[in-house]
This record gives structure tokens, sequence and C-alpha cells, in this order.
């Protein structure tokens, strides 16, 4: 059973690109090409995931994978260009790899450090919630659909991003509510106050992407109080990378 969950880690990932770039190919059975997608990754959890694993693991295992697939499906719905399309594709590809295989070690392997795990989870996620920022403000740009619209559903996937991080601390969210309910609104007023910054709107969604980052660096480095120099010299860099593409591609109306 281990040397076919070992083949199928190789194999499903590839598939997806496959059918995701198929999506593309056939724009009008888009959605027909996801759903598959999202089958392939659905058997791929299945297989791995134990049946008696506690119901908090499983969500903590399952979320991520699912949560980059929907993401980079969305993205690429809205993204122009063949050769941007075919880096978003390579990049979900690339972290469904590595996501299997350190699922694989996580869950089969005795001994295996459980930080590989969780570094893993939170770069998977990470890429996630910028892949959805940006969807989150092309439907904006494009569609002109108002922000008062899409506010409360990215938001509640917003909530349930920092609810993965806070349990994979062991971080209950009665004891964390107030900071919780923190987060959310921070987020909130983040994304209406960069909704009329005269700014591109892949830079908005890097934006709000830097902010979650912060967030979560030290909002988790607090719960272990222990924020370490590297994530605060990190956060300060993007931070600065923010403002400056800001000023670069600022369009005043």
């Amino acid at each position: 059973m281990k040397k076919i969950l070992n083949i199928l880690i190789i194999l499903i990932p590839i598939a997806q690109a496959a059918l995701l770039k198929s999506a593309l190919f056939f724009d009008g059975y888009f959605f027909y090409f996801i759903v598959g997608t999202f089958f392939l990754t659905d058997i791929l959890l299945y297989l791995f995931i134990p049946k008696k694993t506690d119901g908090k693991k499983v969500f903590i295992i399952s979320f991520p994978p699912l949560a980059l697939l929907l993401a980079a499906s969305a993205m690429l719905f809205f993204l122009e260009g063949e050769r941007a399309q075919w880096l978003v594709i390579g990049i979900h590809t690339a972290l469904q790899l590595l996501y299997g295989m350190r699922m694989y070690r996580f869950m089969f392997q005795e001994g295996y450090p459980e930080i590989f795990f969780t570094q893993t989870v939170s770069l998977v996620l990470l890429v996630s919630y910028f892949f959805f920022s940006f969807s989150f403000y092309a439907l904006i740009y494009f569609l002109e659909i108002p922000i008062w619209y899409l506010i409360v559903p990215f938001l509640f996937l917003t909530f349930l991003f920092f609810l993965i991080h806070a349990w994979m601390h062991d971080a209950r969210a009665r004891e964390y509510g107030k900071e919780l309910v923190a987060c959310i609104i921070l987020i909130a007023e983040a994304l209406l106050v960069i909704r009329w910054l005269p700014s591109l709107y892949h830079v908005n969604a890097f934006l709000i992407t830097v902010l979650y980052f912060a967030v979560v660096s030290f909002g988790c480095g607090s719960l272990k109080k222990d924020i370490s120099r590297a994530q605060k010299i990190l956060t300060v860099i993007l931070s600065v990378i923010v403002v400056v593409l800001v000023g670069i591609t600022a369009q005043w109306r």
C-alpha cells in the first residue's frame, strides 16, 4: 500500500497539472476540469488519512491542498498570458508534490520532525492566500462586483486560515477567540483601505498577503512567546517592497 501511495504522490499532482492546463485550453469546460482535479485531490487525501483520525487533524491535513487547488483555479480563471498561467500551474504542482511527500512522512514515518510538516502547511497556505487575494481583487477590477458582496466570503476563508495556524500551535479557539476576532477585523479594514489605493489589483493582492503573513508570523510567535529575529526582518523587508510596489504601480484617478 505504501508503494502505491508513493507513486500517487507523484502521479496525482502531474495529473492535476494536465487537467488545469486542459481547463484553460478547453475553456468552455473549465469548471468540469476543475471538478475532476478536485476529485483527484480527494482520492489522495482519502487514501492517506486513516478513518479513525481526529476531526481536527483531518481538517489540518486536508484543507491546505484543497485550498491551494481552489485558489490556483480561481486565479487561472482571471490570469492573462500563457507564461503566467504556466507559472501558476507549475507552482501549484510543485507545492502539491512537496505537500504530498511531507504529509506521507508525517503520517507514516516514526520520528519525523513535525516542524517540517507545519512549515510546509504554512507555505501552502501563504501561496493559497495570495491566489485567493488575487481573485478577490480581480473580481472587483474586471467584473466590477461591489466589495461588500465579496468581503464576507473572503473573511470566512481568512478565518479558516487563521484557525489552522492556531490549531497547529495547539491553541484553542475559545482561549484565543478575542485575538482571532481582532485579526479578522484587521484584515477587513485592510481590504477596504487597500481597495481605494491607486495601485494595480495584483499589487493589492500582494499587499493583503503581506499583512496576512505578518499577522500569522507575529501571532503564532506570540503564542509560543518567541518571535525570531528572522521573522521580524522578513516582515520589514516585505513591507518595504509593498510600499515601493504601490508607489511604482500607482494609477491615480
